[in-house]
């Protein structure tokens, strides 16, 4: 069964003909082979397919984001200090901000991505714990202000909490071990018909 089924007219030369599979993958197949990577990493004792860069980069050197993100969907309402914050919104925008109370304003034209999202860089950084940002929008294509404020905090002290269970997936992550468990009910008997 294909993902995708070729649904224009025939395009004999691509061998894309109609009502036929359009060359993507099929999903029975790519089911079968997470099964057998899943069967793989068992034996092995490991996840098979872990890519050993993005294992370097975010669990044995644990780089974090510089940013923080903002959306009219997902207000974030603290940031840590440290971050810029960036404003994502689904228009072009001007953010005016502060972080002192609105004693200093600035200005921030927000860029294309290219992918329907436009984004705010404001450099927050440096401002200190305790700080608020706050921040409101005027669009440019519709000649209009937002006519709300909005606030993200830099709280006082970490707020990065470890606990013994993120701790241990972490280094099971960094390693690729005992991350696959197998128990008598997740491993067929040999010449089982599952």
């Amino acid at each position: 069964m294909p993902e995708q089924t070729w649904d224009s007219p025939d395009i004999p030369e691509r061998e894309l003909l109609f009502g036929r599979p359009a060359g993507s993958a099929m999903p029975l197949v790519w089911g079968h082979a997470e099964y057998l990577k899943l069967v793989r990493g068992l034996a092995d004792g490991r996840v098979f397919d872990l890519p050993p860069q993005t294992v370097e980069r975010y669990v044995k050197r644990d780089t974090p984001s510089t940013l923080a993100v903002w959306r009219f969907n997902h207000k974030t309402r603290e940031l840590p200090r440290g971050r810029t914050l960036r404003v994502e919104t689904l228009a072009p925008a001007a953010v005016h901000w502060s972080g002192d109370g609105w004693r200093t304003v600035r200005d921030a034209v927000s860029r294309d991505s290219g992918l329907g999202v436009h984004f705010t860089d404001l450099p927050t950084a440096s401002l200190p714990a305790g700080s608020e940002i706050r921040f409101t929008f005027y669009w440019p294509d519709a000649d209009r202000w937002e006519g709300a404020d909005f606030s993200v905090n830099i709280p006082w002290g970490s707020r990065r909490k470890w606990n013994t269970f993120a701790t241990r997936i972490s280094n099971e992550r960094a390693t690729g071990t005992a991350l696959l468990r197998p128990t008598a009910a997740s491993v067929p008997a040999s010449g089982s018909s599952q």
